[in-house]
């Protein structure tokens, strides 16, 4: 609560934010650095939460493992071209077709797909999203090509881009 009133300095209030990783010896570990390693996981937790305190416990390590894995196999994914869009017809009001959404699928090699809902986060926090996004964006200009060629100039074609993709230059 403390840090929730602002600090004056020069007169412009400043609002601190806290997280807090806590680790008990000797349930959390016995020496120095695996109570670190401990705290650090803990605080990992209570950062994405933003203004909180995490007591450590086993699970976060396995979450912490799990997102390092799928960080490892989202670059590599991106590396080996295992991304695609799949185009999804988009109707006027009147059932005339007016365009289409490119939606990113993930289909790793040999592997069953991986939906957006396990990835997408993922690649926001590690800056992968931007990698992505270059995905998309080429395949929905090379569908409107095609569809210019094919005698269809008036069609639409979309993706969904995150914003860190607008700061990208």
């Amino acid at each position: 609560q403390s840090f929730r009133t602002p600090i004056v300095l020069d007169g412009n209030p400043l609002y601190l934010g806290v997280s807090i990783g806590i680790a008990e010896h000797p349930r959390d570990g016995t020496s120095v650095d695996e109570l670190l390693r401990a705290a650090d996981t803990a605080l990992f937790e209570a950062k994405r939460d933003r203004n909180a305190y995490r007591f450590f416990n086993p699970g976060m390590q396995t979450r912490a493992f799990s997102r390092l894995s799928l960080v490892e196999r989202l670059h590599q994914g991106i590396e080996r071209g295992e991304f695609r869009l799949d185009f999804q017809q988009q109707r006027g009001r009147d059932g005339r077709l007016v365009g289409c959404e490119g939606l990113l699928r993930w289909l790793p090699g040999g592997g069953e797909m991986v939906l957006p809902g396990e990835f997408i986060r993922i690649a926001e926090e590690t800056g992968l999203i931007i990698s992505l996004g270059r995905i998309a964006i080429a395949g929905a200009c090379r569908l409107r090509r095609a569809l210019r060629e094919r005698g269809w100039p008036g069609l639409a074609v979309s993706v969904n881009l995150s914003v860190r993709q607008f700061r990208d230059p």
